[in-house]
């Protein structure tokens, strides 16, 4: 259990991190705010994908992490 809770928290710090360098980048390069967001959603999908398959209900997904 303790493992489960650590490896979910090393995927929201490393998706965190993606989605903070994702940020700086857009408003570097003057990208639109609603494409941050969109970006923002598909990373929390992925977060709760993860969940799911280390809580054991999304097991028949299809993909690994």
């Amino acid at each position: 259990m303790i493992i489960t809770l650590i490896q979910l928290l090393v995927l929201l710090l490393l998706l965190f991190i993606v989605w903070y360098i994702i940020r700086i980048a857009a408003t570097q390069f003057g990208a639109p705010e609603f494409v941050v967001q969109i970006i923002g959603l598909i990373l929390l999908l992925i977060f709760v994908l993860a969940l799911l398959r280390m809580i054991g209900v999304g097991a028949g997904i299809g993909w690994h992490l």
